[in-house]
C-alpha cells in the first residue's frame, strides 16, 4: 500500500454532499484532463458515485465536464476542521478563521483555507487548492481554481461562474511536504500458501 500522489481523492470538486437541485443557477466547468496521466475525477462526495452523476446531469447546461474527465466517486467529506488545525501556520496557507467575503479580485496561489463561508461577489482566480467549509459565488462572482475545491458543509450554492482545472504541480506545490489528505491505493497483492 502507498499514498497516491496527488493530494485529495484526484477530484476536481470534492463535497460534503451531493450538489441539490436549485442551488446552481450559474455556471460550473470542470476540466480534469491531465497531459501524458490518468484524468481526474469530477465530482467526490460521500454519496453513491450513481447519484453523483445524475446530480450533474440534472444541472443540465449549468455544467460542462470536458472529455475524458472520470466519472464522479464516493468520497468521505473534505475534514476541513481538521486542516485548519494541521495547516494553519504552515508556509503557503492563506488560512481565514471564519468566513471570508471576497468583493474584490484576488489571484494567488498556494491554500486558501476558509473555516467558514468563503462568499465570492468579485473575482478569486488561484493556483492550489480552496478549502472552505462552505460555498457561495454570487450573480457577477468568478471562481477560477487550477488544482483543486473542497467544501465539508452544507452550503454549495453557484449564482455566478465556478471553473477548476486539474493541475497536479499546483496541488503539489501547495501541499506542504504532504500534508493534505491523499488515498491510499494498493500497490499490489500476493497470495500465500
Amino acid at each position: 500500500m502507498a499514498r497516491a500522489a496527488t493530494p485529495g481523492p484526484d477530484a476536481l470538486l470534492w463535497l460534503g454532499i451531493a450538489p441539490a437541485a436549485g442551488v446552481i443557477t450559474g455556471a460550473i466547468v470542470l476540466d480534469g484532463v491531465v497531459a501524458g496521466a490518468v484524468p481526474w475525477v469530477s465530482l467526490a462526495a460521500p454519496v453513491p458515485a450513481t447519484q453523483l452523476d445524475q446530480a450533474l446531469a440534472a444541472l443540465g447546461a449549468h455544467a460542462l465536464v470536458s472529455a475524458p474527465t472520470r466519472a464522479p466517486r464516493f468520497a468521505p467529506p473534505p475534514p476541513v476542521l481538521a486542516l485548519a488545525a494541521r495547516l494553519a501556520a504552515g508556509p503557503g496557507v492563506h488560512h481565514f478563521a471564519g468566513d471570508l467575503i471576497l468583493t474584490g479580485t484576488m489571484v494567488d496561489s498556494g491554500v486558501l483555507l476558509v473555516d467558514g463561508l468563503l462568499d465570492i461577489r468579485g473575482n478569486l482566480d488561484i493556483s492550489g487548492v480552496v478549502i472552505a467549509s462552505g460555498l457561495q459565488i454570487r450573480s457577477g462572482g468568478t471562481l477560477r481554481v487550477a488544482g483543486a475545491l473542497w467544501v465539508a458543509g452544507s452550503t454549495f450554492e453557484v449564482a455566478g461562474q465556478l471553473s477548476i482545472r486539474a493541475e497536479p504541480a499546483a496541488m503539489l506545490a501547495a501541499d506542504n511536504g504532504g500534508s493534505l489528505p491523499r488515498l491510499v491505493r494498493l500497490r499490489g497483492l500476493r497470495d500465500r500458501e
